[in-house]
């Protein structure tokens, strides 16, 4: 009989992954009670037991090969799946693993981090915010081996699993410009990561249009700011068909498709004027017309999971994107 997983969990109660995810991390505050229900119904039917939050990983006696995996936010369908990927992957190898979500924020990344029982984990898998590896050292001084996704770090004790995001974005930003004479790009996302896909991302796009052509436009984090910049980026591209939005990740572009349908008055070509990084069919189902570049964030995931169990000799290993 195959391991009861979270995946199965969310399945049975009709709920995501996030959810599951969320009650299992004692976040039951996020939750309301029928949800909460559900997950406990579904729970005791599968007879699932639930990994513990980093604080309470202990090892128990006779346990072997747990593997704590950080990611920067589970909301993320990014992240989402990816976690999917390492934990099927690892769970072949009889490898039990621990999902941990630092829900974008640096501080509870380095929390959780620093509050791991070394004693009780032979592996991480870090999905960071940021560049900082103080938190980490303790790790390294354990030799216990850790995995970057979507991040070089400048360290040999640091393999990194990445897209290959710099190159993808050039050749998207180049296609759009020679077949849709694109003249002027706007880049939709909010620049406040450190790690190195965005940064990637961005320079790609920027290499193509160069500075001059090119405008950053955040966002920003509250509903009010972000429908401020989205109704800003719609009045561009109406009043220059020939402009284009590149969005950095998934959940601006499907935000802002969702924003322009509601707009009776625009001219937007979406199949002319957008594109960028997506890792589900989300824009796709909303436009089928608009062309976007795919990441396999279970592929990534699986990666990540054999780079961890030594299948690799590579410190840095690029899992190709695809366009269409």
């Amino acid at each position: 009989m195959n391991k009861i997983t979270i995946y199965d969990v969310a399945q049975e109660a009709g709920l995501s992954i996030t959810s599951v995810s969320r009650f299992i991390n004692q976040k039951e505050e996020l939750l309301s009670d029928k949800t909460q229900r559900k997950i406990k119904a579904a729970i005791k039917k599968l007879n699932y037991v639930p990994a513990s939050a980093a604080r309470d990983l202990r090892r128990k006696e006779g346990q072997q090969n747990n593997v704590a995996i950080i990611v920067d936010d589970i909301s993320n369908p990014f992240s989402n799946n990816m976690f999917k990927g390492i934990e099927n992957k690892l769970l072949s190898f009889g490898i039990k693993t621990y999902l941990l979500d630092s829900n974008q924020s640096a501080t509870n990344q380095a929390e959780l981090l620093t509050s791991l029982d070394l004693t009780a984990i032979d592996g991480v898998i870090l999905q960071p915010i940021n560049l900082e590896l103080a938190p980490l050292k303790p790790i390294f001084k354990k030799q216990i081996p850790v995995i970057f996704i979507n991040c070089d770090v400048p360290s040999e004790n640091c393999p990194a699993v990445t897209l290959d995001d710099f190159d993808s974005a050039q050749q998207v930003a180049r296609k759009f410009k020679q077949q849709e004479h694109s003249n002027h790009v706007y880049i939709v996302g909010n620049n406040n990561y450190e790690v190195s896909s965005i940064r990637d991302r961005i320079d790609g796009v920027k290499h193509v249009f160069g500075e001059q052509n090119t405008d950053l436009l955040e966002p920003g984090f509250s509903p009010t700011s972000t429908n401020h910049s989205y109704q800003q980026l719609l009045r561009k591209l109406d009043q220059n068909p020939q402009a284009l939005a590149f969005f950095l990740k998934e959940r601006w572009f499907v935000d802002f498709l969702l924003f322009a349908s509601h707009n009776r008055t625009t001219h937007l070509q979406p199949e002319k004027q957008l594109t960028g990084f997506t890792s589900t069919e989300l824009v796709k189902k909303i436009n089928p017309d608009v062309k976007t570049i795919k990441c396999n964030p279970v592929r990534v995931g699986e990666v990540a999971a054999l780079r961890l169990l030594g299948r690799s000799p590579h410190k840095r290993i690029v899992v190709q994107t695809s366009f269409g």
